[in-house]
């Protein structure tokens, strides 16, 4: 009877150290968006139509964990930003000037805007969750030359929804996002470089977390 005990209460610290050794991993959970803009191109003449699209299964990529986990219905709160590269002033991946930008939101209900003291504004939004499947798409167009930025990220960690429950979850864990656009592509990441503010130069090395993880996409307009 002791012997049986002993095995109960081995198999009950072994299970324990599993568990634990799965919820052993730095910072939160960052769950995979993949998305895709289209035409995807480094330059683009005034009135080019830009469409960003995102669709994928429930079952979500993690980082962290290398594994997959059934997030159903989940709050993502998706949001797009613009900013301009080549003047001085606009420091925020989230400032876009109205006269450059024309979105086209008609294309998906999804989203709204949001003013910035800056004179901006972004778009937050939320996925079409049906069929175990979540979608969003958005177009924009372009109207005035420059070198500018596109980012398509979320602010699940700036809202309660990073704490939201979920299978296989480990305790009190927050999640965050990264972003995987055209399928890991470059993104015309080196445009960073051209920027008239360093503050961009400084986030090109650290490309893999200041742009590629927001769904950094850079571009001009001719």
């Amino acid at each position: 009877m002791k012997y049986i005990l002993y095995l109960v209460i081995l198999s009950s610290l072994f299970l324990q150290a599993c568990v634990d050794d799965e919820c052993i991993f730095g910072g939160p959970y960052l769950f995979e968006m993949p998305a895709t803009l289209s035409p995807a191109k480094a330059i683009y003449s005034i009135g080019d139509t830009i469409t960003v699209s995102s669709r994928f299964s429930d079952m979500v990529n993690e980082r962290n964990t290398e594994r997959s986990y059934e997030l159903k219905d989940y709050i993502f709160n998706p949001v797009v930003g613009f900013a301009k590269l080549d003047t001085m002033g606009v420091d925020t991946l989230e400032s876009v000037i109205e006269e450059h930008i024309k979105p086209m939101l008609d294309l998906s209900s999804n989203f709204s805007n949001v003013s910035l003291t800056s004179g901006g504004y972004v778009f937050l939004g939320q996925f079409d969750y049906v069929d175990n499947e979540y979608s969003l798409e958005y177009s924009f167009v372009v109207k005035k030359p420059g070198l500018y930025i596109m980012n398509f990220a979320s602010l699940l960690n700036l809202s309660p929804q990073e704490h939201q429950e979920f299978p296989g979850k480990c305790g009190n864990k927050a999640a965050d996002t990264w972003t995987v656009l055209n399928d890991g592509a470059d993104n015309n990441v080196d445009f960073l470089l051209e920027a008239a503010s360093t503050a961009w130069h400084v986030k090109h090395a650290s490309a893999d977390t200041q742009f590629h993880s927001l769904g950094g996409y850079c571009y001009k307009v001719e």
